[in-house]
């Protein structure tokens, strides 16, 4: 098993990767499109993300708009929206399930379970990072839009979520 000081970094930095991918799931960064009229005044910039839709004018006018039917959606967003949601849950997860497993922690006393625990915490962070790597790598491919903010945080994250693995350590 992982020693005490190995164990705090691969849960903090899981807790780190969380709330990026939690960030970046909530956030309307995900692809931006920027439209130049006849003069500068008639600029626009449209940034979609998986939440809601947003439209900058050059006049200062700034607009969201939450996406209002599920249906109406292509299935690729409501997939992305799905492995997203999926990846936020598996952290927090992962994050629960490690808070029990570390040996700075009383639960579980000193039983086996509680390396156990550890290695299961790490799996749910791994877990988590791939599912937050898949929408991310998906909206990568299609490069039709301006990728912004969101695909910054969205391919580091990941990696954060799966390096937390080798931290928990091996039960035995």
């Amino acid at each position: 098993m992982a020693n005490m000081g190995l164990q705090l970094i691969g849960f903090f930095l899981g807790l780190l990767g969380w709330f990026g991918t939690v960030i970046t799931t909530i956030i309307p960064h995900w692809r931006r499109k920027a439209h130049v009229g006849a003069n500068i005044i008639t600029a626009i910039e449209v940034m979609e993300g998986l939440w809601m839709q947003c439209i900058w004018q050059s006049t200062g006018i700034y607009q969201c708009q939450v996406h209002r039917s599920q249906l109406a959606l292509s299935d690729t967003l409501r997939a992305m929206r799905a492995m997203m949601v999926i990846s936020c849950l598996l952290s927090a997860l992962g994050a629960g399930v490690s808070v029990v497993g570390m040996k700075c922690t009383v639960c579980l006393g000193d039983s086996s379970a509680k390396g156990h625990m550890a290695v299961l915490g790490g799996i749910c962070f791994i877990l988590g990072g791939i599912s937050c790597l898949i929408p991310v790598s998906c909206l990568i491919s299609g490069r039709q839009w301006q990728l912004k903010c969101a695909l910054d945080n969205g391919d580091t994250l990941p990696r954060l979520l799966c390096n937390t693995r080798g931290h928990h350590g091996n039960p035995n």
